[in-house]
């Protein structure tokens, strides 16, 4: 049975290193999903908009979350218990085709994130990061608002805060 709740900027859906009990549609709003490294820093792994499914790995592996879910805008979120996900699963043959699906095109991003990271400078990583936005958004040729704090810019895109006040600026 899902249960929709209604999530405010800041809220926590899940934290890393938890054990999944639920699996979260996005329905509507944005989440930022946050690997914390043991040396202390932060790094942001996506940016998830509605709509969209949280939790897919830790359910269907039952190891622990990856990440960090922190909720960036409201957000209309949807949630059902791992074990009535499960029966879901099992009964319609569609859903492992769904998830197929999205986990391939999570490796096509996480693939593109990872030559990002190693062969870009930050210059062109902010220049991919506001045509992403623009493509999103429908919107050739008219100013994009990134919706991100400086900080969760840099976490992004693995740099410093610093760096992309810089590069922003020249």
């Amino acid at each position: 049975e899902w249960r929709r709740d209604i999530y405010a900027p800041g809220d926590t859906l899940f934290h890393q290193d938890s054990l999944s009990s639920h699996i979260h549609f996005l329905h509507t709003g944005r989440v930022k999903l946050v690997r914390s490294e043991d040396t202390g820093r932060h790094r942001i792994v996506r940016i998830i908009e509605g709509p969209d499914i949280l939790g897919k790995i830790a359910i269907l592996t039952g190891q622990p979350y990856e990440y960090t879910g922190e909720v960036l805008e409201e957000s209309s979120i949807y949630r059902i218990e791992a074990a009535h996900f499960r029966k879901l699963w099992d009964s319609d043959p569609g859903l492992p085709r769904l998830f197929v699906s999205l986990l391939a095109k999570r490796l096509d991003e996480a693939d593109e994130a990872g030559s990002n990271l190693a062969l870009r400078m930050i210059r062109e990583r902010v220049a991919k990061l506001i045509l992403r936005c623009e493509e999103k958004s429908g919107a050739r040729g008219i100013p994009v608002s990134l919706r991100l704090s400086r900080q969760d810019l840099a976490a992004l895109l693995g740099t410093a805060p610093e760096v992309v006040s810089r590069t922003i600026a020249s």
